[in-house]
């Protein structure tokens, strides 16, 4: 009972401490704001590599995080604690850059084995089929902008940051269902937008 007591009694001071730190830091005081880089970077920065692969690309993705919580200090509304904050924040920042990073190889792949000149018979890479896939982005595009303000939330925070439904229910402050719900009709949209092109 006493290990039960001691991490309770460890949790509450932890979360005392990041209170402290994130109303410091919502006033502007650069000390707590350094206090917290010191603590979390080098842990951070270690995460962030098991998902990029990159000590570069998490370095970037752990000084993006780092830099949007100093912008956005006066915003700053952290429910749980500062550690799991910090931690689900790289997270989604390193899905958001392995994505980017996998879109610009994709293209910059087509563009170096796909420039064939119009009529030499290659389908792929053909003026046709970057037409037709020029047709669908803008049709998905649409179809994305057309739908209604919730449903495009869930849809983005799936899609865009990577979020499990548990942690868009939470953002969203909506039961798992709904999320379900929205994603589901959100898809049904898409297919519906892409079936018409």
């Amino acid at each position: 009972m006493t290990d039960a007591n001691s991490r309770s009694d460890e949790y509450m001071e932890t979360e005392l401490q990041d209170r402290s730190l994130i109303q410091a830091i919502r006033t502007g005081d650069e000390g707590a704001f350094q206090q917290v880089v010191e603590a979390h970077y080098a842990a951070l920065c270690g995460f962030a590599n098991t998902y990029t692969r990159s000590d570069d690309l998490a370095e970037e993705v752990v000084q993006d995080v780092l830099l949007a919580v100093w912008e956005r200090r006066t915003q700053l509304q952290i429910s749980g604690s500062l550690k799991s904050y910090l931690y689900g924040a790289v997270r989604n920042k390193a899905l958001n850059v392995i994505r980017r990073v996998k879109v610009e190889t994709q293209i910059t792949s087509q563009l170096t084995t796909d420039e064939w000149p119009i009529g030499l018979g290659r389908a792929k890479g053909s003026e046709l089929d970057r037409m037709v896939t020029a047709e669908v982005w803008e049709a998905v595009r649409n179809a994305i902008e057309d739908m209604p303000e919730k449903r495009r939330a869930v849809f983005l925070l799936r899609w865009d940051h990577g979020m499990s439904y548990a942690e868009i229910a939470s953002t969203m402050e909506t039961s798992v269902s709904a999320v379900e719900r929205q994603l589901s009709r959100a898809l049904q949209g898409l297919r519906a937008a892409i079936a018409g092109v």
